[in-house]
């Protein structure tokens, strides 16, 4: 499948009701209406899959808008994937459901993320679960440098589409 950025940044933000929602409404962005859309769920996958490590071994989706992400990024590559599930109460993972990760080079992957700042805690907490946690891919970015602010603190990442492509696309 060959993805146009640009053509999935105009059906996310459609799907988003960008600008309105933005704009004229509260503000507020339901991120879940990305993952509703088959054509931006698929895009967002393709998006990521382009980037992916070739050297993957599991893709580890955080629960609970990871998982729908890591679906159709495992569908789209083949390779198989787990739910990474959070602790209550705390930010990081406390535990892995379905392909084992442990000793294995994994992509963590989240739908989206407003500044990132919960990002590192869960890539550690899942490191700590024995995975080899090679980069975090993100569906959404509202921080466009995003992958740059992760870098320096030690975390490889893959963002699909950010707050900027979404508004380029009004």
């Amino acid at each position: 499948m060959d993805v146009d950025r640009s053509a999935i940044a105009a059906a996310a933000s459609r799907a988003l009701g960008l600008p309105e929602a933005i704009e004229g409404g509260s503000g507020w962005l339901d991120k879940y209406l990305l993952q509703t859309d088959p054509v931006v769920l698929a895009g967002i996958a393709e998006l990521i899959a382009a980037r992916l490590p070739t050297d993957t071994e599991v893709i580890a989706g955080v629960e609970v808008g990871g998982i729908g992400v890591a679906a159709a990024l495992a569908l789209r590559t083949g390779l198989p994937w787990s739910v990474a599930r959070r602790g209550s109460g705390e930010i990081g993972i406390s535990r892995v459901v379905g392909t084992p990760v442990s000793g294995r080079r994994t992509v963590m992957v989240k739908d989206g993320v407003l500044g990132g700042g919960s990002l590192p805690p869960f890539a550690r907490s899942l490191a700590g679960l024995g995975a080899v946690v090679t980069h975090v891919a993100v569906g959404l970015s509202c921080r466009p440098d995003l992958e740059e602010v992760l870098a320096v603190r030690g975390v490889a990442s893959i963002v699909a589409l950010t707050m900027e492509d979404l508004r380029a696309s009004w």
